[in-house]
């Protein structure tokens, strides 16, 4: 499974590049550019389009899950806007 391979080596690099940043910091600590964003997303959607999400989960998980929740988080921040406090999703979600 190549693309599973290409989602460990994108984490790898991030967490090479940000040694600086505590385990267990807040997930903006890590500064993810929009260059590293949109790779991300290029792999996660490959991933997702090319393999059943069942299987996905279960077998890969371990993979998986810091990557997709640091994607997830960057593009949540990234896509909304703050109104008094508030999150508004962007009309894209």
């Amino acid at each position: 499974m190549a693309v599973v391979e290409q989602l460990k080596l994108w984490t790898a690099s991030v967490l090479q590049s940000r040694q600086h940043v505590p385990f267990g910091s807040p997930l903006w600590a890590y500064k993810i550019t929009d260059s590293e964003l949109e790779d991300l997303q290029t792999v996660l959607q490959r991933l997702f389009s090319t393999t059943n999400t069942n299987l996905l989960f279960n077998k890969h998980l371990s993979v998986l899950s810091r990557p997709l929740v640091l994607y997830i988080a960057t593009w949540l921040q990234r896509k909304t806007k703050s109104c008094s406090g508030q999150l508004i999703l962007a009309t894209s979600l």
